[in-house]
């Protein structure tokens, strides 16, 4: 089975690599690196879900032609869900299960947030910053600062304006969808929603914690995916 992982907003996919230690051994675990970060930061960041999805479909395409899962976390989901919505357009291998996190269904806007479009690169970072979202800058790490500042604010507007509807779009699988108790930007959000995208399965669990609760709960949320890929067999 292959895992591909797909990073939220100004993170990237590496990030996940401290997770195949809860993994089984004989899974090939793949994070999908998005243009401007990590290996691939001398090229362009991509303007949109839409274009961000085409590229990684085209980078790791080969990868897509055996069994599959995704996880995404935050714009992650957004990522799982256009990417999947590709995948089934160009009749590639559809993925045996969709693992979604921390984000509301891709029809529900996010009324917490601005309209970032109309908004500085200060404003952002202040705006995650005060949420606890955004590393303090240090002197000890002003240079890492800036690089993942400069991330982040390209991620938050390439998804501003995306948006999915059920009647447009079914996940060919089972899903699973997880988020944190006290994720303030899920507070109003049904999370039960997701499961109009699939004629499957869709499985909620809310863990302790907020937007990153997954940080802490990774044991766990490993668990459902291998117990998911199990029931597949």
């Amino acid at each position: 089975m292959t895992l591909f992982f797909l990073p939220h907003a100004g993170g990237s996919a590496r990030s996940y690599c401290s997770w195949k230690r809860y993994l089984p051994k004989d899974w090939n675990v793949v994070p999908l690196e998005l243009r401007g970060r990590g290996s691939r930061s001398n090229e362009f960041f991509c303007g949109n879900i839409q274009e961000c999805a085409a590229d990684l479909l085209e980078k790791y395409g080969d990868q897509f032609k055996q069994p599959y899962i995704i996880f995404g976390h935050s714009m992650g989901t957004m990522l799982a869900t256009e990417l999947t919505k590709q995948i089934s357009e160009k009749s590639l291998p559809s993925p045996a299960h969709v693992f979604l996190s921390g984000r509301c269904a891709v029809d529900n806007a996010y009324a917490t947030f601005p309209k970032f479009s109309e908004k500085s690169d200060e404003d952002i970072i202040s705006f995650f910053l005060e949420k606890g979202l955004f590393m303090e800058k240090t002197p000890a790490n002003e240079k890492l600062w800036e690089i993942m500042a400069k991330i982040l604010c390209a991620d938050v507007r390439m998804t501003e304006n995306y948006y999915l509807s059920a009647e447009n779009f079914q996940f060919p699988c089972n899903i699973h969808v997880f988020y944190g108790k006290d994720d303030p930007f899920l507070l109003n959000c049904d999370m039960e929603h997701w499961s109009a995208y699939t004629q499957g399965n869709c499985r909620v669990i809310a863990y302790e914690g907020g937007h990153f609760y997954c940080n802490d709960a990774k044991e766990e949320i490993c668990q459902e995916m291998i117990t998911a890929v199990n029931n597949l067999r």
